[in-house]
């Protein structure tokens, strides 16, 4: 197994510690593989950020220690079963093109921005697209995502200060992607 379908072969088992010495993973290396890992695998929203590991004299990292949010399995397992409902909307005459475009479209149909959360972690992920059909940016750009994974599309996220979005690859060429900014947000009549 790859480094990165081994964890997350863990993490989808909740294991609080993870033996990855055979990997020869250096303490510099590890923060960043361990969060692009969690980048490109927003199913594990339950999984915090959080990370502390026990590494050789050599700075090989043998353990990771990994911490959970609080979320129950019944929890974890209606996130999913609510994050599939679109997909299962999808009908095989589709072209790529319009799932992607419907995939969207859900999203902004049926989450709401949450201004006023932005603070609360669930909105950060898919459970609060899920569960409540909220988000802030990162909500809704990692429910875009794991609807592309979902679809076998290649798609990233792409930071800058105070915003996220995502970028798919379609025929070789990649786009961006903004739902955030494609759902509508009315201030007053009019605006």
């Amino acid at each position: 197994l790859s480094l990165e379908e081994y964890i997350v072969g863990k993490l989808k088992n909740k294991e609080q510690t993870i033996n990855i010495s055979e990997y020869g993973i250096t303490t510099d290396e590890i923060i960043d593989v361990y969060c692009e890992i969690l980048d490109q695998h927003p199913e594990l929203f339950y999984v915090k950020g959080e990370l502390s590991c026990s590494y050789s004299s050599d700075n090989i990292v043998k353990t990771l220690t990994i911490t959970y949010t609080d979320c129950s399995q019944e929890e974890i397992d209606n996130v999913y079963k609510e994050m599939q409902k679109p997909l299962k909307m999808l009908s095989e005459e589709m072209t790529e093109v319009e799932k992607i475009l419907f995939l969207h479209d859900y999203l902004c149909v049926h989450v709401e921005y949450s201004e006023a959360d932005l603070e609360s972690e669930q909105y950060h992920n898919i459970k609060g697209v899920a569960l409540e059909g909220k988000a802030v940016c990162e909500g809704y750009t990692r429910a875009f995502l794991y609807f592309m994974n979902e679809l076998g599309i290649p798609c990233k996220i792409v930071k800058s200060s105070g915003h996220v979005w995502n970028q798919i690859q379609l025929d070789g060429k990649w786009y961006m992607v903004d739902v955030t900014y494609d759902d509508p947000v009315f201030a007053d009549y009019g605006y």
